[in-house]
């Protein structure tokens, strides 16, 4: 089964580039394969050392381990139907939550990841970009990523597996070791009042239910999970300690 993507653009100048990009990236028509290669290890930057770099390769090793369960993909297409409008990005492609879950994890031909180093922010949101300190594309993680990862309280640590996972959509690409952000979310402030919703966020969302699921804590059933912490968003009220 090929991905089924559909396509709707607004004519507003302020969404132009993004819906040109969006037709970029998913030309020509994909098709599925069987094969899933793994995604290759987070590394942390190599500015960091000790425990500071070994709780980074931890989060993302555990954020990559929940994106390849069949449970991951299962819960992703439950998901994606009661989504009206899932876009790889604002203003681009709609995505069915069977196919973004075949990219996510590997199945897709032609698309693979790109391993980006990655290091804590000591204030600010995470990102991935340019990074002037590393002289390299990198993700950076905000503050309150660590706080939550170190939390004891499992339902905290799993908005840590939100933001790894979130950010890990961001290093797919079909031109490697190019980086092309198939799945981006830059301008989703706006794009969000229109109804839309975005793959990076609906990923983040499943995985960090997934995860809540795989721990028995999943009380309150994988739909509202998901709207507590949000497609088109990231809600982090119920993150907090």
């Amino acid at each position: 089964m090929g991905i089924r993507i559909g396509f709707a653009c607004t004519s507003a100048a302020l969404a132009l580039a993004a819906c040109q990009a969006s037709q970029m990236q998913f030309e020509p028509a994909l098709t599925a394969a069987p094969a899933r290669p793994a995604p290759p290890p987070v590394r942390a930057a190599a500015t960091l050392e000790g425990q500071e770099a070994q709780q980074i390769e931890a989060l993302f090793a555990e954020a990559q381990r929940v994106l390849l369960l069949p449970a991951f993909a299962r819960n992703l297409a439950v998901v994606a139907q009661e989504v009206d409008d899932l876009r790889v990005a604002p203003w681009g492609r709609r995505i069915a939550g069977e196919d973004l879950a075949r990219l996510v994890q590997g199945g897709q031909p032609g698309f693979s990841y790109v391993a980006v180093p990655v290091r804590w922010l000591s204030g600010g949101t995470s990102t991935i970009g340019w990074d002037r300190a590393l002289d390299a594309i990198s993700i950076r993680l905000a503050p309150e990523v660590r706080t939550h990862w170190r939390s004891a309280d499992a339902r905290v640590r799993s908005c840590a597996v939100n933001s790894a996972a979130h950010e890990l959509t961001h290093t797919i690409t079909r031109t490697p070791p190019v980086l092309d952000y198939t799945i981006a979310d830059r301008g989703f402030s706006f794009a969000r009042h229109f109804g839309q919703h975005f793959a990076s966020y609906t990923v983040g969302a499943v995985a960090q239910c997934t995860w809540l699921e795989e721990q028995g804590l999943l009380v309150e059933g994988l739909a509202a999970c998901v709207r507590t912490y949000g497609t088109n968003r990231f809600r982090t009220d119920d993150c907090e300690q």
